[in-house]
């Protein structure tokens, strides 16, 4: 199996850095910030042959069946929007399905843990404005990808130290 490359995740973290922002800002994910970063991923993989963060092509593939099963249903809901679907997509193929689910798990968590804090923060602290904030977007869509680069980051943070 290829070995972890910072540098290459580094290019990962920046993409999703840029998405997390323009998310953020108007709660939409333009496709062609989508097409770039799966142009990045599927340019590393042709060029190394294996994706950013190392994996194989069938840990690739594993990655993306396994998101795509898990977030499609929610797609066809009304839950969650197409944007959030096609960057855990990109995702999965920039990396392996571990790093994927994993992804994919801790972003729900720090989403879950931001709507309870800021569900209860005094207005009278420091950050109270956020949680005027927060509660505006819980009666509109919360930004997922914010959460998704955090999540994304904390693991290549974690693999570059242990890894």
């Amino acid at each position: 199996m290829p070995e972890f490359n910072p540098a290459l995740a580094s290019l990962l973290l920046v993409w999703l850095g840029l998405c997390a922002g323009l998310d953020y800002r108007s709660r939409r994910l333009p496709n062609l910030l989508i097409l770039l970063g799966a142009s990045l991923a599927i340019g590393s993989f042709v060029l190394t042959g294996a994706s950013l963060m190392g994996g194989s092509t069938q840990q690739m593939l594993w990655g993306v069946l396994a998101i795509l099963g898990i977030l499609l249903p929610g797609f066809l809901r009304g839950v969650l929007g197409a944007g959030d679907v096609k960057l855990l997509a990109v995702v999965a193929l920039s990396s392996h399905l571990v790093f994927s689910l994993y992804t994919l798990i801790l972003a729900g968590f720090l989403m879950f843990c931001w709507v309870c804090v800021f569900r209860f923060l005094p207005q009278t602290w420091p950050w109270g404005y956020l949680r005027l904030e927060a509660k505006a977007s819980l009666k509109s869509k919360l930004a997922y990808a914010p959460f998704v680069f955090l999540a994304a980051g904390f693991q290549i943070c974690m693999l570059r130290l242990w890894g």
